[in-house]
């Protein structure tokens, strides 16, 4: 639990600083031309965490931000019905667990 608990903190980290940043410029998070699938019309993000890929959407406008985390064994995709009644007043970011969802499984 310690161990995912360490990796959402530091992934949390490197997208709050990195989308500040020019995401060109950053070389951490990168963007897909894709959506996350066709039914989750959001673009998906990507972190690199211990060496794995932790994907994420981030979306919404300038208000508060809230953190989206899935159990287990499900994805941010079980935030499809949720993100669309938050996004307008609030920056929603919802990621996948290294291992689930969209990122790769780490070896």
């Amino acid at each position: 639990m310690r161990n995912i608990l360490k990796s959402v903190l530091i992934a949390l980290s490197f997208i709050f600083l990195t989308t500040t940043i020019s995401q060109a410029d950053s070389g951490k998070v990168t963007a897909t031309d894709k959506f996350a699938r066709h039914d989750f019309p959001y673009r998906s993000n990507y972190v690199e965490v211990f060496g794995s890929n932790m994907h994420f959407v981030d979306t919404g406008g300038d208000g508060s931000t809230i953190v989206m985390i899935h159990g287990q064994p499900t994805w941010s995709y079980l935030w499809r019905n949720v993100i669309p009644h938050l996004e307008n007043n609030h920056r929603v970011i919802a990621l996948d667990l290294i291992g689930f969802g969209k990122p790769a499984a780490p070896d």
